[in-house]
């Protein structure tokens, strides 16, 4: 597997053309070398080369080098979108000698390019299912609780001359109910309503879900409007995302301001990550 990356910038002291033969000599030079190797062979590219527009000679020769290397450019979907154009400058090049490929482009604001994949048709290895067990608090099931409530039978509880054991049989007759409305039930793992990270709250949940959406319009109807709106609105969550995590970390260091070892420990779980998102 490579990548590849052909600047559109202007180098100082080479003209346009110049730059453009330097790339086309290593590019060919490149693909040759993997031919050679017969080897299977992915090749991610970042060309800034059109290929859905109007053909050109840039795009003629550039395709060309790729198949007289017994390559092929297996992506078909564009990759990037700015105002009322889309363009495939992203490619996924191949000599695979499979008649059939599974590519697509994933939107993403990660950057201003979306985030091309290929696969490669081998069964992946299998991955347990993670579960999650928690209560289900649908509007149809809060209605049952309040009805089982309003049916109860309280005269016991109410007959208990002592308070503390007034509130006992109360609490029981209650969790009871409660257990039996809501009971814990074993669900698949679901990304957009069960948090990986335990900073992460429904409401975030939710905005993030509104921020992908917001995303998706601002590309397919890209008005100056819809694009401030999705901004503005991924500012906002990007705050708040960050504000959370702050506060939860605070959290666990005042948990454990008793024991130093935690408190390292915690601080050096933040410093991996913090390295982590910053190689990514």
């Amino acid at each position: 597997m490579t990548s590849l990356y052909r600047s559109n910038g202007v180098l100082q002291n080479v003209t346009s053309s110049d730059q453009l033969a330097l790339f086309n000599n290593a590019f060919n030079s490149l693909l040759a070398q993997l031919s050679v190797k017969n080897h299977l062979s992915y090749v991610f590219s970042h060309s800034n080369i059109y290929l859905i527009s109007n053909a050109s000679p840039l795009s003629s020769n550039y395709l060309n080098t790729v198949f007289s290397n017994g390559f092929l450019q297996i992506n078909r979907k564009a990759t990037r979108m700015q105002d009322l154009s889309s363009s495939l400058i992203d490619h996924i090049l191949t000599n695979d000698k499979k008649s059939n490929f599974v590519t697509g482009t994933i939107i993403s604001d990660i950057s201003d390019h979306f985030v091309t994949f290929v696969c490669n048709g081998k069964n992946p290895p299998t991955v347990a299912q993670r579960l999650k067990t928690a209560r289900i608090f649908s509007q149809q099931n809060l209605l049952k609780f309040k009805l089982n409530l309003s049916n109860a039978n309280w005269n016991e509880t109410l007959a208990v001359p002592n308070v503390n054991l007034a509130y006992e049989s109360f609490w029981q007759l209650y969790k009871n109910i409660y257990d039996a409305t809501f009971p814990l039930t074993v669900l698949k793992f679901n990304k957009n309503m069960h948090k990986v990270n335990s900073f992460m709250t429904a409401g975030l949940l939710i905005s993030r879900g509104t921020k992908i959406s917001l995303h998706k319009q601002s590309l397919s109807n890209p008005t100056p409007l819809s694009l401030n709106i999705y901004k503005q609105f991924r500012n906002i969550y990007n705050r708040t995302l960050r504000a959370a995590k702050i506060l939860h970390i605070k959290n666990k260091l005042n948990a454990s301001k008793k024991n130093p070892k935690e408190s390292w420990r915690i601080l050096n779980d933040c410093i991996g990550r913090t390295a982590k998102n910053d190689k990514i």
